[in-house]
């Protein structure tokens, strides 16, 4: 069963307001992607996943679904800083991959020790800076986590 027939046998439950209401706080996978608390839809595009937001004609990209849910939260909750923070990592960490597949194509064609120790050091470089900035966007999406894990639990009936 699809999320959007679990929302129509819901509907038939429960009243359409109460629905609504809970489409705020929830990511619904759809056919193109996933539409988040209703605001934000994530579609899969060449370049990685598209953010666009409903009410406006807003769009990013992000390589992975994982950094766009984590800007969705943060942009939501009214967490913009972080919300530009996630971004910024994103496209670092991604010219960070392109700059390592270019090195490592040079390492593989050059003949020069000079040259392959330079390419070495500076995938080494690379690898470094890719794994504090993938430490700083895993704390940042751990941060979201937590108002998801926050929203529900305000919300949920005890």
């Amino acid at each position: 069963m699809t999320d959007k027939e679990l929302f129509k046998a819901i509907e038939k439950i429960i009243d359409s307001n109460t629905v609504n209401n809970l489409k705020k706080f929830v990511i619904i996978k759809e056919s193109n992607g996933y539409r988040v608390f209703e605001k934000y839809l994530i579609t899969k595009t060449f370049n990685g996943f598209e953010v666009s937001q409903l009410n406006s004609d807003t769009k990013h990209t992000f390589m992975t679904v994982k950094n766009a849910l984590t800007w969705c939260t943060l942009y939501d909750r009214n967490k913009i800083v972080e919300a530009q923070r996630v971004k910024f990592l994103d496209s670092i960490i991604t010219g960070l991959n392109m700059s390592n597949l270019l090195l490592e194509s040079y390492l593989k064609k050059t003949k020069e020790r000079d040259k392959k120790f330079i390419y070495l050091n500076k995938i080494v470089e690379n690898k470094l800076k890719y794994n504090s900035l993938q430490t700083e966007i895993s704390i940042l999406s751990n941060t979201a986590k937590k108002y998801q894990l926050g929203w529900l639990s305000q919300t949920s009936y005890k």
